[in-house]
């Protein structure tokens, strides 16, 4: 959950800065870091889904809604 709040700081930062490199690669870092960790949590799962799991999902998609409509 920590890389989902870090993701959603970094692209607070990029409405500033847009064409910053160093927070577009933390921001894809910590992108790749929630997909991972969903895709595990979800791909493993024999019990229901935690609200860790579904926070994390919806925090991935209001990233992808904030890249398509800033």
């Amino acid at each position: 959950m920590v890389a989902a709040v870090l993701l959603s700081t970094c692209r607070y930062i990029l409405r500033d800065r847009p064409d910053d490199p160093i927070f577009t690669r933390m921001a894809l870092q910590y992108k790749q870091i929630c997909l991972g960790t969903l895709r595990r949590e979800v791909g493993g799962i024999s019990s229901p889904v935690t609200v860790i799991t579904v926070a994390k999902a919806l925090a991935l998609a209001v990233d992808d809604v904030r890249l398509l409509h800033p």
